[in-house]
């Protein structure tokens, strides 16, 4: 098997400015340089011996805005700010915690039953059904940590290759519908 090599003419869409693609160029050159050194910095770090532990590492784009540790000053602000967040009842409590964890985990085992029905749907052995998998993952405020109280969990749910987003739209859903816990499904 042999590969032919065709050249091509330089092309230049209409309209497009030899500025905007040497612009455009440019960004992703400086955006790439930015990752490869993030990754050099990641790399680095996990290199670094835990002696050497007074050099600033970047992990990701940007560097933090202070290193330093908090004053006292701080401290003491910190806990007037969540005092004052707990008065006007922006957490949640532990109870409201523990259901979160709940619906995250009956979803996570709604996933996996539906994948597997699917799966075996389209003709996969029961036993390579099994194993397929599909997850789901949170994202968001939820994700991050800072949700408050009564607000949604923003979650994403990863099947194997075979399972189309039709799949999901049409038979998850209605698998949804059929849980007497599940309200306001749209």
């Amino acid at each position: 098997m042999s590969a032919k090599v065709v050249k091509r003419p330089n092309f230049q869409p209409k309209g497009v400015s030899r500025f905007v693609r040497t612009h455009r160029f440019e960004q992703s050159t400086h955006l790439n340089n930015m990752w490869n050194n993030a990754s050099v910095n990641n790399t680095s770090a996990q290199n670094q011996n835990n002696n050497q532990s007074n050099k600033t590492v970047t992990l990701g784009v940007t560097s933090p805005i202070s290193t330093a540790y908090p004053k006292p000053d701080d401290i003491q602000r910190t806990k007037e700010l969540e005092k004052v967040l707990r008065d006007y009842g922006l957490f949640e409590s532990d109870e409201e915690l523990a259901h979160r964890m709940e619906v995250l985990s009956k979803i996570n085992q709604l996933v996996k039953q539906w994948i597997k029905e699917i799966s075996i749907k389209k003709n996969m052995p029961p036993s390579v059904a099994e194993t397929v998998g599909g997850k789901i993952y949170t994202f968001g405020s939820y994700r991050l940590g800072v949700h408050t109280k009564g607000a949604d969990i923003d979650t994403l749910c990863v099947a194997p290759r075979h399972i189309e987003r039709t799949d999901f739209f049409s038979s998850f859903v209605e698998l949804l519908r059929l849980q007497p816990e599940v309200q306001d499904l749209e």
